[in-house]
């Protein structure tokens, strides 16, 4: 068993246990200390708890945002578990079946929740959060075009993050924010912030090929790389 050792005068905890400490930190409700795969192990070694924190809120930034999200929601989740997903009202793109079933997600486990308006569905994410009815919770919350705006690059400010992580801290699910137009960063109280952009498949019969940066964690060390992930066929990933 590892033990905690002298250095300099000071005790000194071992590197294991200071992950397992940065994950209960990043994550302080009623899923302290769990985490998520995500499904690519380089990765889930860049984060304090080898993977996503549960009972916390996530960033997803870049035009594959909602891409990797269902990957990181098939690979780390049971096959029962309930997600909710939030649109905005008037958004074409819509969530296809075929194109879940590929990507490892039964539809049945899927319910979609479509949002008049920013205010909505910040209101709407944070009682499904609190609730712990369901195991995750993902917002759309850029093409704010359909809102009848300007689309927007930061589509939760500090405050509205805060309140998205206590209510995650509450509830013990797992929250995604994404932002597929991008943008500045802005202060923001998520564990994560990622960056997924599309970048040239090297066999035209994968499923995708992800550009991957992680440019914030709470309780770690943001890597000074970025990561190129491919999905073959059979939904493996590799680097």
């Amino acid at each position: 068993m590892n033990e905690a050792h002298a250095e300099g005068g000071r005790r000194v905890l071992p590197a294991d246990l200071r992950r397992k400490i940065a994950a209960i930190e990043a994550s302080g409700g009623k899923g302290a200390g769990r985490c998520l795969s995500t499904g690519v192990t380089a990765l889930d070694a860049s984060l304090p708890g080898r993977g996503l924190a549960l009972a916390a809120v996530h960033e997803i930034q870049g035009s594959s945002a909602a891409g990797f999200a269902l990957h990181l929601l098939a690979s780390g989740l049971s096959n029962e578990e309930c997600i909710l997903w939030c649109v905005p009202e008037g958004r074409r793109d819509h969530l296809y079946g075929p194109g879940l079933w590929q990507a490892g997600i039964d539809p049945r486990r899927l319910v979609v929740a479509v949002c008049r308006d920013r205010e909505e569905m910040l209101w709407t994410v944070e009682e499904a959060l609190k609730s712990g009815s369901v195991a995750a919770v993902v917002a759309q919350m850029d093409k704010d075009r359909s809102w009848g705006g300007p689309v927007s690059g930061k589509p939760v400010d500090l405050t509205a993050s805060r309140r998205l992580q206590l209510a995650a801290e509450a509830g013990g699910g797992l929250g995604i924010i994404l932002s597929e137009g991008g943008g500045a960063l802005s202060p923001s109280a998520a564990a994560t912030r990622w960056c997924v952009d599309p970048a040239p498949l090297s066999d035209t019969r994968d499923r995708a090929c992800w550009q991957i940066a992680l440019l914030r964690v709470r309780g770690g060390a943001v890597p000074d790389k970025d990561w190129r992930v491919r999905v073959d066929r059979d939904g493996r990933v590799s680097i």
